[in-house]
């Protein structure tokens, strides 16, 4: 007999799989467009992208944004990104644990220009665009027999998390992208 959650996910996920996953990518602006029997995250993603372009023509496309971790074990970290116009121009990253003799460990460093990129830690150096098409082509192509899916969004409609989860794991197992922070700079004209 299925307990309650087991029902949820099994109902979830058959939809899932009964819905197809089939998308459509429109060449000259990079939205998707769902076909009528795209699955209702793939539909619920390219709503947001509608959002999230609508947010970029009003303000610009500067802006910052952060992307956290936090592990089971205590680790956590911060990355902070600046885009501006389509490139990342920043990226900074904060992180803090304790060892095994219990001491706060911290790494923090800031990269700039040419520089952003060079150190390993850090969510990669990427624009909210390419979490987008991340979220797209990595996560939702995920099998639902074998994941459960996370998707969710902020207030204004802009992807908040898009991860997925394989039900085999327990642990630091959420594979994907999130925007924890969201910000329009007002940049200067070169």
């Amino acid at each position: 007999m299925l307990r309650f959650g087991q029902k949820w996910w099994l109902i979830g996920s058959l939809a899932l799989m009964l819905a197809g996953c089939q998308r459509t990518e429109t060449p000259d602006t990079g939205q998707i467009s769902p076909p009528p029997e795209a699955t209702p995250q793939q539909k619920q993603l390219a709503k947001s992208l509608e959002a999230w372009n609508a947010l970029k023509a009003e303000y610009g496309d500067h802006y910052r944004y952060e992307t956290r971790f936090v592990s089971w074990t205590g680790f956590r970290s911060t990355t902070t990104l600046a885009v501006r116009g389509s490139v990342v121009v920043t990226r900074a990253y904060e992180s803090r644990y304790q060892n095994d003799a219990g001491e706060d460990v911290s790494e923090s460093w800031t990269e700039e220009g040419a520089a952003v990129g060079s150190h390993e830690s850090g969510a990669d150096p990427v624009t909210i665009d390419a979490l987008y098409s991340k979220c797209r082509t990595e996560v939702l192509t995920q099998n639902p027999q074998d994941n459960m899916f996370h998707l969710y969004f902020h207030t204004n409609g802009v992807l908040e998390t898009c991860k997925y989860r394989p039900l085999t794991c327990v642990n630091d197992c959420l594979f994907g992208v999130s925007v924890d922070a969201l910000e329009f700079l007002p940049f200067k004209n070169d």
